[in-house]
């Protein structure tokens, strides 16, 4: 019975690797860089949060952007399916910018403030270049659903069986991209404001959040969470390891590019 269970480990392992073999060659990993690329994001963002959604956030209707004022203080990442061109998904990551008078805070804390219950996870706890936050998650209808024909900006798209069973791991491919920067930017403190459904299902994955305030009522049912980099490094599952370092890999050319484009500073001045 123990042979078996070991046989049946390693013929799970084997096809995660070819999962994580086939993702790798299938999607490729970007920082946006230019404003045309930031603009694609928003215009996703404004499909996802806006159009299907109904989220009132801000938005230039006119265009169809989805914007906040932590555009300029964050670094957008995004994953494109190589074969066809199209962005399969997007997220961003967004360092304490100064607004007004007050001092340098991440987006969450304008609604989580006085919301916070944790001894000690409150970005005010750490220093401003410790600390980030992952927001705007966003994936196209065309890869949520399992439908093999799709019509993307009136062009049609025929997606072979082998990429659509890709398809729910762009969630992880997602977030791995995230974290992959919060390594490269060297800020271990994460913060998210999620709706409970995420941070479970990246638990299966080996990220455990800890959440920080109870459920409240902000675009659906959400709440905020921490996650330290350094411990969730050791902690996610290893099968996962070849993808975080391809996407680590791609990334880390870019990131210079992103950061002159953005006007970010990653010296810690802010501290």
């Amino acid at each position: 019975m123990m042979l078996l269970k070991e046989q049946g480990k390693l013929q799970e392992k084997g096809k995660m690797e070819d999962k994580i073999a086939s993702f790798i060659k299938t999607f490729e990993f970007s920082i946006a860089t230019t404003q045309q690329e930031k603009e694609t994001l928003r215009r996703l963002r404004h499909q996802v949060f806006v159009e299907e959604l109904d989220y009132q956030l801000s938005a230039d209707t006119e265009r169809k952007l989805e914007y906040d004022q932590f555009e300029d203080s964050s670094i957008h990442c995004f994953i494109t399916h190589k074969r066809t061109g199209l962005i399969a998904g997007c997220m961003r990551l967004v360092t304490p910018m100064r607004i007004g008078e007050e001092r340098p805070s991440l987006p969450l804390e304008g609604v989580c403030t006085p919301l916070f219950n944790h001894a000690s996870y409150a970005p005010s706890r750490f220093q401003n270049a410790e600390i980030c936050e992952v927001s705007r998650f966003a994936v196209p209808s065309t890869f949520r659903h399992k439908r093999r024909h799709d019509r993307v900006n009136g062009n049609g798209f025929d997606f072979q069986l082998e990429e659509k069973e890709l398809f729910p791991m762009i969630m992880i491919g997602l977030f791995l991209t995230t974290f992959a920067l919060v390594g490269l930017t060297e800020r271990p403190h994460v913060f998210a404001m999620m709706q409970p459904n995420l941070p479970r299902a990246l638990s299966f994955s080996g990220f455990h959040f800890t959440k920080i305030t109870d459920t409240f009522e902000h675009f659906g049912t959400r709440g905020a969470f921490y996650i330290n980099h350094e411990r969730a490094t050791h902690e996610f599952k290893k099968e996962l390891t070849p993808l975080y370092v391809e996407i680590k890999r791609q990334l880390r050319n870019q990131l210079p590019a992103a950061k002159a484009s953005e006007r970010l500073e990653f010296q810690k001045e802010l501290s």
